[in-house]
C-alpha cells in the first residue's frame, strides 16, 4: 500500500520519502516528522494533518511546527520545509478544567472531560473508556485536562490517549493485544534482539506517603491568658475538631470552619496544622476561662515491603550484598492500606533485572501499549512484553520499516513510569481545604440598530477655540 500524508481537507501533502518518521511511544506523544520541497509551504503550524496507508488512516495530529530553509541551486528559488507534528492528545493540553467529583470512578471522569466545550469544539469524542479507580472525592482547580487524566491515569495504573480519529481513550496499559505474536513458527521481522540488565532493580522499597487520620480521638484543655486567639494542639489536626468553651457555666459547643473558606464561624482550623484560631470579632478568653478542643490527629505514613527471595538468589549471586534499597515519595497517598499497596506494586515491577527486546518488522499494526507474546525457546524466552516504542521510517519503495522496542520487566509504562508522568513531586493539599472557584460568565441580549447621526456643522474659518464646533463630523472645538 502506497504512505500518503493528507491535510484536514484531505489534499496529498508531497514529501521526501528519506525524510519521513513516525514514532509512537508509552512515554510521550506521537510524533510525525518529514520534509516537504516547493516554493509554497503546504501546512501552517496547528493545521491537522493525516497519514494514510492506502486508504487506512493510521496517524492523526497537528502540525508543532516547521523549519524553513533555502536551498536553491541556480536562478529557481526552491525551499525545503522541515515538519514537526504531534498526535491530537495535544488538544487536552489546551483546556482547563475547574470542578470538584465525588462518589464517581475516574472513568466517568475521563468521560465528562470529553464532552467539555473545547474537547468537544476540537472535534473530541469518547472512546474506549474504562472504570478505573473508584473515586470519593477530588477536585481539579483551574488545571490543563492532561494533567487531570495523568492523575486518573496514575490512580487506575492505567493509560490515556487521543487516537487518530480523536477519540479520547482510559484503559490499561496492556489492555489491547498485539495483532500478532512472535514464536517459532512466526517469524515477521529481520533481526531481534534481547537484553536483561540491572536497571532500576530494587528488592526492598520503602514509600514514604502523605498522612493518615487516626481513628482515636485526642481531647485537650486549656486556658486562656485575656490576650491569645490561637491555641496550639498536640498533632496537626485531620478533620474537623470540636470546640467547647466554658467561661464558668459549663461548656459549650462552638461553631468550627476552615480557615480562609465559607461562613464566618467561632473558631477556625486548616487540616494539616496544629493550631485553633478564634474570630477577631469573638470575646476573647479571660485567665479564668477554658477551651476543650476534641479532634483526630494527622500523621505522616511511611510503610516498607521486601522481596525475601530475590534478596536470597542475589545474595548467592553478590555475596551477601543482596539488598537493594530505594524511598519512593506519593504525597498523594493517604491511607496505611494503599501506600502498602503501593509498595507491594513497585517490588512486583522492579525485583527483577529488566528484560526488554527489539526487533525490525515490515508487518503493520503495532502500537505502543500493546501486549504482545514472545515465545522462542532457542533464546528462553517465553513472556508477554509490554511494547513501549514503534517507530517507522519509510523504505525506497514507499512502505514503512518498523522499529519495536519492548520489555518484560521493569517496563517504563510501570510504577517509575507513572510517578514521573503525573508529575509527583508537586505539593499536593488536603482535598477539603481546596477552595474551588469558578468564574461566572454573565450574558444578556441586546439588539442594535443603526441611526443616522446628527452634527453640528461649522461653515466658517478654521478654528479650535469656539464651542461645539465640528469639521466632518469631528469635534475640534
Amino acid at each position: 500500500m502506497a504512505i500518503t500524508i493528507k491535510d484536514s481537507a484531505s489534499a496529498d501533502v508531497d514529501f521526501v520519502r528519506q525524510s519521513f518518521q513516525l514514532e509512537d511511544a508509552v512515554t510521550q506523544r506521537g510524533l510525525l516528522s518529514f520534509d516537504h520541497i516547493g516554493n509554497t509551504k503546504p501546512l501552517e503550524w496547528g493545521e491537522e494533518v493525516y497519514v494514510y496507508d492506502g486508504a487506512t488512516k493510521i496517524w492523526g495530529g497537528t502540525v508543532e511546527g516547521y523549519v524553513e530553509s533555502d536551498i536553491t541551486v541556480g536562478e529557481t528559488t526552491t525551499r525545503r520545509f522541515a515538519y514537526r507534528c504531534v498526535d491530537f492528545s495535544q488538544f487536552m493540553s489546551r483546556s482547563i478544567v475547574v470542578n470538584q467529583y465525588t462518589d464517581t470512578n475516574a472513568g466517568a471522569i475521563v468521560t465528562a472531560f470529553a464532552s467539555l466545550t473545547y474537547p468537544a469544539d476540537f472535534g473530541i469524542t469518547a472512546g474506549t473508556i474504562e472504570d478505573g479507580a473508584a473515586i470519593d472525592s477530588i477536585t481539579f482547580n483551574y488545571l490543563p485536562i492532561e494533567i487531570c487524566l495523568d492523575e486518573l491515569a496514575e490512580l487506575s495504573g492505567f493509560y490515556w490517549n487521543v487516537d487518530k480519529d480523536k477519540k479520547l481513550n482510559f484503559q490499561p496499559i496492556d489492555s489491547a493485544a498485539a495483532p500478532f505474536s512472535l514464536t517459532a513458527t512466526n517469524r515477521p521481522y529481520q533481526q531481534i534482539r534481547f537484553q536483561e540488565n540491572r536497571g532500576n532493580f530494587i528488592n526492598q522499597v520503602f514509600v514514604r506517603a502523605g498522612s493518615r487520620v487516626d481513628d482515636e480521638d485526642i481531647v485537650e484543655v486549656q486556658k486562656g491568658d485575656g490576650e491569645k486567639r490561637a491555641f496550639l494542639v498536640g498533632a496537626p489536626i485531620g478533620a474537623t475538631p470540636t470546640v467547647e468553651v466554658d467561661t464558668g457555666s459549663g461548656y459549650t459547643t462552638q461553631t468550627v470552619g476552615v480557615n480562609g473558606i465559607g461562613t464566618a464561624s467561632q473558631w477556625y482550623y486548616n487540616t494539616g496544622t496544629p493550631v485553633i484560631v478564634q474570630d477577631p470579632d469573638e470575646t476573647v478568653l479571660s485567665a479564668t476561662d477554658k477551651i476543650k478542643i476534641t479532634f483526630q490527629g494527622r500523621y505522616p505514613i511511611i510503610v516498607s515491603a521486601t522481596d525475601d527471595a530475590s534478596v536470597v538468589e542475589r545474595n548467592s549471586v553478590e555475596g551477601n550484598l543482596g539488598v537493594y534499597q530505594k524511598v519512593v515519595d506519593a504525597l498523594d497517598v493517604e491511607s496505611q492500606a494503599e501506600a502498602q499497596q503501593r509498595a507491594e506494586s513497585v517490588l512486583r515491577q522492579y525485583s527483577r533485572a529488566r528484560l526488554t527486546c527489539s526487533y525490525t518488522t515490515d508487518t503493520g499494526g503495532l502500537v505502543a501499549g500493546q501486549s504482545q507474546l514472545i515465545d522462542l525457546p532457542e533464546h528462553g524466552i517465553n513472556a508477554r512484553f509490554l511494547i513501549e516504542k514503534v517507530s517507522a521510517s519509510m523504505l525506497d519503495d514507499g512502505t514503512l520499516r518498523y522499529n519495536v522496542q519492548a520489555a518484560a520487566t521493569q517496563t517504563v509504562a510501570g510504577w517509575s513510569y507513572w510517578k514521573q508522568k503525573t508529575r509527583q513531586d508537586r505539593k499536593f493539599v488536603v482535598r477539603e481545604n481546596e477552595v474551588l472557584n469558578q468564574l461566572e460568565r454573565l450574558a444578556d441580549d441586546i439588539t442594535l440598530s443603526d441611526a443616522e447621526p446628527t452634527y453640528n456643522t461649522y461653515s466658517g474659518a478654521y478654528t479650535v477655540n469656539g464651542p461645539d464646533t465640528y469639521i466632518n463630523g469631528f469635534h475640534v472645538g
